[in-house]
């Protein structure tokens, strides 16, 4: 047995391997389930904390919005999941133009 401390993150493209802890879930297809006892890890190399650092962060609220429908459609987009199935069609390196 093995009782060294392992890091199940693998590294972003800025060397980054850290986790964003969040509240709830996501299934299969990609779609978030709010939860108070269940909590994901995203991993920055990962498109859920990259859409943290974008700006989605799912807990705040900008103008009285939840951010949450926003962090979940970046998902998709940074995904390429283009039907919210949970099928993407990421090709690495394509570069993503943010705006709002």
């Amino acid at each position: 047995m093995d009782s060294q401390w392992k890091n199940l993150c693998t590294p972003d493209a800025e060397n980054v391997a850290k986790a964003i802890p969040l509240t709830g879930s996501w299934d299969e297809t990609g779609k978030h389930t709010e939860s108070s006892d269940l909590m994901t890890f995203g991993c920055t190399s990962g498109v859920l904390a990259k859409c943290i650092r974008m700006g989605y962060k799912p807990w705040k609220n900008v103008k009285g919005k939840s951010l949450r429908d926003y962090h979940q459609a970046c998902t998709r987009m940074t995904r390429a999941d283009y039907c919210g199935n949970g099928k993407g069609y990421t090709r690495e390196g394509t570069p993503i133009d943010i705006y709002d």
